[in-house]
């Protein structure tokens, strides 16, 4: 009974740990002034994300991630996650938001990477971008084949991005946009880019 006892508690003690209260993050849209904070979950290496704010802390490989609903992910600073076995998936009625805390040398990192027909940060295979907005963080997002780097997958639209801050390097595979859609789409990308 002990025993049992005993592995209720560790679990409800991981359980708690796996959350961060006041997480700091910069607004760049709200240039001046001070951090704001969230309440997150530990991004720990989760393939799905549902809707709710997210922090990755330390460093994460992983396969390809699919954001269901409104998601927040907050890089602190030295953080790095590489979805570098099939990037992100965020398709249409989805929305990803990336934050960082800092803008220097020191901000987190986000890779993603694709080496199928879906986008290195959006839709997959056929399939449109939902919405996704960079705030922060050095993004490097790297397409599949005819797919673009952040947006659609081969023959999908771009959907909605926009970059209001960080660093972001967007690279489609052959035939895909850099940012935008895929290849033999005919539906473009609603593209806002912030100085």
């Amino acid at each position: 009974m002990k025993s049992r006892i005993t592995a209720i508690v560790m679990m409800a003690a991981a359980a708690m740990a796996a959350y961060a209260d006041n997480v700091s993050y910069i607004d760049p849209t709200e240039p001046g002034s001070p951090s704001k904070t969230a309440d997150c979950t530990y991004y720990t290496g989760q393939t799905t994300l549902d809707s709710g704010w997210y922090v990755m802390d330390g460093s994460y490989s992983t396969g390809r991630i699919t954001v269901n609903g409104d998601v927040n992910l907050i890089l602190k600073d030295n953080a790095e996650l590489k979805a570098t076995g099939g990037g992100i998936n965020v398709t249409q009625g989805n929305s990803l938001t990336i934050w960082a805390q800092s803008d220097g040398a020191n901000m987190g990192k986000l890779t993603a990477t694709s080496s199928t027909d879906d986008a290195g940060i959006g839709g997959g295979d056929g399939g449109a971008c939902g919405t996704v907005t960079v705030n922060g963080g050095k993004v490097t997002a790297t397409g599949g084949n005819r797919a673009a780097g952040i947006g659609g997958g081969d023959k999908g639209a771009g959907g909605t991005v926009t970059v209001n801050g960080g660093k972001v390097t967007a690279q489609g595979g052959n035939g895909g946009a850099g940012i935008g859609g895929g290849y033999e789409s005919y539906a473009g990308v609603m593209l806002t880019i912030k100085p």
